[in-house]
C-alpha cells in the first residue's frame, strides 16, 4: 500500500484562518468584537481561542501587518496572544499552540484540536488521549507519522474517534464556521489600582491611564462594528460605595480614541473643578449610550477625508462642550427670501468636504453676503452724512454699490403684503463693510441713488457685517 501525501511543509500560499491563543480569562468576546475591523468573519473556541477568517482581507493587509495589528489589539486587552495562520482553523490552532510554523511537525498531541477547533471536540478528548498514548508505543510522534498508516486498520485497533480524525485530515473537509454575535452591551470597566495608595485615585492625572485603557478598549469593539460613539456614560465607584456618574453626549459622532478620551477628561476636568470628589475612586466604568454608523471598517488607503473628519468633528464636540449646545453651529441654508429666516442653525455631520456646485444648480450669479447676520435689524438715524446706531456708534459711508432688491413672502404677513428691501454694501471711513437696507415704500418704485445720507430723518437698516 502506498504512504499517503504528507502535509504540507511549509505555510500555504494564502492563508484563509488565523488563530489568536489567548487561555484561560481573556475577553475572547471582546476581542473577537474588535477583531470585526479586520474580518467579516470570527469565530470562539470558548476559553481559549479567536479565529479570524483572513482569506477575504488577504489583499487589504499582509500577514506580518496584520500579525502586528492583532498582537496590539491583544494587548489593550491585556493579554499576550500566540497568533498563527494557516490555511484552516484547526491549523492554525495546533500551530499556535505548539508554537510551529510547519503543519507537518505538529505532534501527536495536536490531535484533539483537528477533531473540534471551535470546541465540539470535548467528549473526544478522553478517547483521543488513549489512542495517542498506543501511537507513540508505535513509534509515531507527528500528525505526518499518523496519516500513514492504514484507514482501514485504524478502527480495529484504536477509537472510533482515531478513525474520524484521520479521516478528516486526510480528506481535508472543510470545518463550517459558526456565528458570532456581538453582545448587545458596550461596557468596559477597569478596577482602580494607584500603587499601593488608592487615595492617590481621587485626582484626574491618577484617573488618566484607566480612563484611556478602558476607552482604547471600548472605540475598538465600536470600530469593529462599524459604529462611531455619540453619547457616553461615565461612572466611578468610590470608597464607601458611593458612585458619581456623568453623561457625555457628542453633537458629531466620534470614532478615535483618543479625541473622545481627550473629551471625557476634559469634562471630569469641569465636574472635578466644580465638586471634587469626596472618596478616592475604586473602579471605573464607561458605556456606550448612543452610537451612530461609522465612517469606515477599513481605513481609506488613497485618501485622509475620514480622518479630516474626525478632526473637525472633535473640534466641535469640544466647543459645544466648552461653548455650550447652542454655542458652537454650523449655518445650514433654507429656502426663505427673508435674510434673516434663510439659514438655520445646525451642529450635524454634513458632506465632508462640501461637493462641488455644479454650474446648472445656480442659474444666475448670487450676490455676496455677509458672514455676520444680525438676527434682527438695527435701526439707523441719518444726517450730516452719517449713519448713527442707538448704542452711539457712527459710521461715514464712502462707497455703494447698486442695491439689490429683497421681496416676497406674502404669506406670512396678514396683510399678504410680504416685504421689500433694497440692500446695499457700504464702504466706510472707519474701514467697515455694512449691509444697510432701507425700505422704498408701499408703492415700491426704483431704488434711489444717491443715497440721501445727508436728509435727516431718513430711514436705514444694518442687517449684517462683511469681513
Amino acid at each position: 500500500m502506498s504512504r499517503p501525501a504528507p502535509l504540507p511543509a511549509g505555510n500555504p500560499p494564502q492563508a484563509e484562518a488565523a488563530c489568536l491563543l489567548l487561555g484561560a480569562g481573556a475577553p475572547l468576546e471582546k476581542i473577537a468584537e474588535a477583531c470585526l475591523l479586520y474580518s467579516p468573519r470570527v469565530a470562539l473556541r470558548p476559553g481559549e481561542a479567536v479565529f479570524l477568517e483572513t482569506g477575504s482581507c488577504r489583499f487589504l493587509y499582509s500577514r506580518e501587518t496584520l500579525r502586528a495589528r492583532l498582537l496590539l489589539l491583544a494587548r489593550r486587552f491585556g493579554f499576550e496572544p500566540k497568533i498563527a495562520f494557516a490555511a484552516d482553523p484547526a491549523t492554525a490552532l495546533a500551530l499556535a499552540r505548539f508554537g510551529l510554523e510547519k503543519p507537518n511537525r505538529l505532534p501527536l498531541e495536536a490531535l484533539p484540536d483537528f477533531a473540534g477547533p471551535f470546541g465540539g471536540g470535548g467528549d473526544q478528548a478522553g478517547a483521543l488521549s488513549a489512542g495517542v498514548e498506543r501511537l507513540r508505543l508505535l513509534g509515531l510522534s507527528t500528525l505526518d507519522e499518523f496519516l500513514g498508516l492504514p484507514g482501514a486498520q485504524l478502527g480495529n485497533r484504536f477509537p472510533a474517534a482515531m478513525a474520524g480524525v484521520w479521516q478528516k485530515l486526510r480528506e481535508g473537509a472543510p470545518e463550517p464556521w459558526p456565528l458570532f454575535t456581538p453582545a448587545p452591551a458596550l461596557k468596559e470597566e477597569a478596577g482602580l489600582v494607584g500603587g499601593g495608595d488608592a487615595a492617590g485615585l481621587a485626582d484626574l492625572e491618577s484617573l488618566a491611564f484607566f480612563l484611556g485603557a478602558c476607552m482604547g478598549r471600548l472605540m475598538a469593539r465600536l470600530r469593529g462594528r462599524g459604529l462611531r460613539l455619540s453619547a457616553l456614560g461615565l461612572e466611578l465607584r468610590l470608597e464607601g460605595g458611593s458612585r458619581r456618574a456623568w453623561t457625555l453626549r457628542l453633537p458629531l459622532p466620534q470614532g478615535s480614541a483618543r479625541e473622545a478620551c481627550r473629551l471625557a477628561r476634559e469634562r471630569l476636568a469641569w465636574e472635578f473643578q466644580l465638586r471634587p470628589l469626596a472618596a478616592p475612586a475604586e473602579a471605573l466604568k464607561l458605556e456606550a449610550l448612543e452610537t451612530a454608523p461609522g465612517l469606515s471598517r477599513q481605513a481609506n488607503l488613497f485618501s485622509r477625508l475620514e480622518e479630516e473628519r474626525e478632526r473637525f468633528n472633535s473640534l466641535a464636540d469640544r466647543l459645544a462642550q466648552k461653548l455650550g449646545p447652542k454655542g458652537a453651529f454650523l449655518a445650514r441654508p433654507r429656502q426663505r427670501y427673508l435674510p434673516e429666516a434663510s439659514w438655520t442653525r445646525v451642529l450635524e455631520e454634513t458632506a465632508w468636504p462640501a461637493p462641488p456646485r455644479r454650474d446648472f444648480d445656480v442659474p444666475e450669479p448670487l450676490a455676496r453676503r455677509p458672514l455676520r447676520l444680525l438676527p434682527r435689524a438695527l435701526k439707523l438715524k441719518s444726517g450730516g452724512g452719517l449713519l448713527e446706531a442707538a448704542d452711539g456708534r457712527r459710521w461715514r459711508p464712502t462707497e455703494w454699490g447698486w442695491p439689490e432688491r429683497l421681496s416676497g413672502e406674502w404669506w406670512t404677513s396678514p396683510e399678504f403684503s410680504g416685504f421689500c428691501r433694497d440692500y446695499y454694501r457700504l464702504a466706510t471711513a472707519e474701514g467697515v463693510h455694512l449691509w444697510v437696507f432701507r425700505l422704498p415704500g408701499p408703492a415700491g418704485g426704483e431704488p434711489v441713488d444717491p443715497l440721501p445720507f445727508d436728509q435727516a430723518g431718513e430711514e436705514f437698516y444694518l442687517h449684517g457685517y462683511f469681513d
